[in-house]
């Protein structure tokens, strides 16, 4: 018997405190309702369920995404409605208009509620805004990042206004200007640095160039004035029994340059009119860029002609082993840009023979110019026609080869949908004024003018239906994505309660077990207490 070291009562107590810290943890799993509070309590549960709540709550917020994206959806289709109810009302004035039981005060009258309506869709296309996000006037440009460092600017900033001088010569180049050299290759496409195009029209059997090629009948009738957010030049052909009035029209959609032309017949007989349209591109070494069309590198002077005009092309900087994509041309009608009337010929070649009429490819080597050709077609007395192009930046600007051209298209508003990168849904965001429908020229205060504001608006109501078709399938994909999102955040969590959650009964019943040792330990210790009193009763016996 020893009463320095009353190892019974040692025991007991170091029992009794293993119970009551045991005790402790299991009563912090029933207060929290967490099977783990820290790490020790189980480092690779810890280290699961963590990444699993990144997940969870990520999902979370992207549920909110997905819904603020559905209402700026919904935004934008209210607003194409009510443009939508505009045309139609416009479509059916100039059904009004065109019946010829109405006099000219009639028909002015008409013009005027016409003009209401064409103010009304602007300011509709204006004014729909989500979260001061312009959603149907098309002041969001593109921001893709652009040039293989990775550096970015808004195309804003190269598109420049107005693009042709006083004379109506357009100036498109590199922003290390012209002559083209090697130093060019793979720089931003700028617009003010040379005379660039060559642009004619065929009366008869005669040939006038309006610009660097001006022939003495050609006369600029106006010098270049900003209208209506476009750049005005007039020419005038002046020929024996020719009188012809040439008005050029420049402006900006989106990302690109629209080019327009009417021609308008002054003669007092009718005439044979075409129209070819030229530009160099001055791109590449030595002003030498390659084409793409249909997705295939073109370097020989090419013509295509009716069905195998391509709807568009684009034109690269650099005729290396690297070459950088550049400039893109639209030739056929598009819901984005619009086409008044496609061309019959679409050309490639060296610009001091693609711009003839008469232009017959050699097969040699292509040159960087281009040449869009429209038919002759009889014009009356006082009678018009128009047809426009568009030029200017493709995107994304940089892809590694030529020969690969297809390439994900420009977007305005990316959500985040999704917990993880990449996790995205992209939206184009619609222009939808006046002036991109082309109904900004419409004037039905005449029979014939009422007769092509039918066609027009024909055209203009096709667009916004196709553009509400657009955003129906932008609201649908996100409900169906919202779906999706919800269903894996509600299976993640279940997953992630499995891991994190306490089971509270079987965390009650251990409470009850330690809860119970620790009184029995703590019985022990006092009963552990009475051996040293035996050491006490053998003293007092002697």
């Amino acid at each position: 018997m020893r009463i320095n070291h009353n190892i019974s009562a040692l025991n007991a107590y170091n029992h009794q405190q293993r119970n009551v810290a045991q005790t402790s943890r299991v009563m912090e799993k029933l207060v929290s309702g967490m099977r783990i509070n820290r790490a020790a309590d189980d480092a690779a549960g810890l280290n699961i369920s963590e990444k699993m709540r990144a997940q969870t709550r990520g999902l979370s917020q992207a549920d909110r995404n997905i819904l603020d994206g559905v209402s700026l959806v919904q935004v934008a289709d209210g607003g194409l409605d009510a443009i939508h109810s505009a045309l139609q009302r416009m479509r059916e004035l100039s059904v009004q208009s065109a019946n010829d039981t109405l006099t000219d005060s009639d028909r002015i009258v008409i013009q005027q509620e016409t003009i209401q309506l064409k103010n009304t869709v602007d300011d509709i296309a204006t004014s729909t805004t989500f979260n001061q996000i312009h959603l149907l006037d098309g002041s969001n440009p593109y921001t893709s990042s652009i040039g293989g460092g990775g550096g970015s600017y808004q195309y804003e900033n190269v598109l420049a206004l107005p693009p042709v001088s006083s004379n109506g010569m357009f100036q498109f180049g590199t922003n290390l200007g012209y002559p083209t050299t090697e130093n060019d290759n793979n720089q931003p496409l700028v617009y003010g640095s040379g005379s660039t195009s060559y642009p004619s029209i065929k009366i008869g059997a005669n040939v006038y160039g309006l610009h660097t090629n001006i022939s003495s009948n050609v006369s600029v009738l106006e010098p270049l004035a900003e209208e209506n957010g476009q750049y005005k030049v007039v020419y005038q052909v002046i020929d024996e029994g020719v009188d012809v009035k040439v008005s050029q029209f420049v402006n900006i959609v989106k990302d690109k340059y629209q080019i327009r032309y009417s021609i308008e017949n002054q003669s007092e007989k009718n005439l044979e009119i075409g129209f070819l349209f030229n530009i160099d591109t001055q791109l590449g070494s030595d002003d030498s860029a390659p084409f793409i069309v249909n997705d295939a590198p073109i370097r020989n002077e090419t013509r295509y002609q009716g069905e195998n005009i391509p709807n568009s092309f684009v034109v690269y900087n650099n005729n290396g082993t690297n070459p950088e994509l550049q400039a893109h041309g639209i030739l056929k009608n598009t819901d984005e840009f619009p086409i008044i009337e496609e061309p019959h010929q679409f050309g490639i070649g060296q610009w001091t023979m693609v711009d003839k009429w008469d232009w017959i490819p050699s097969g040699g080597f292509g040159d960087s110019a281009y040449s869009i050709w429209w038919k002759e077609r009889e014009i009356g007395t006082d009678d018009s026609f128009e047809v426009n192009t568009y030029y200017g930046l493709a995107v994304p600007p940089t892809i590694e080869n030529p020969n690969n051209a297809d390439q994900e298209g420009p977007y305005d508003v990316i959500l985040q949908v999704g917990a993880n990168e990449g996790d995205l849904y992209k939206i184009q965001l619609t222009d939808a004024r006046t002036e991109s429908l082309a109904i900004d020229r419409i004037d039905i205060s005449t029979q014939r003018g009422a007769e092509q504001a039918i066609r027009t608006l024909d055209k203009a109501i096709g667009q916004v239906s196709g553009e509400r078709s657009k955003w129906g399938a932008y609201q649908n994909a996100l409900e169906h994505i919202y779906n999706n999102v919800t269903n894996t955040s509600e299976n993640l969590n279940s997953a992630l309660s499995r891991i994190k959650d306490a089971d509270m009964a079987l965390e009650m019943t251990k409470y009850t077990k330690n809860n119970i040792l620790a009184q029995s330990a703590q019985a022990m210790v006092a009963q552990s207490q009475q051996i040293p009193q035996g050491i006490l009763q053998l003293l007092k016996e002697n």
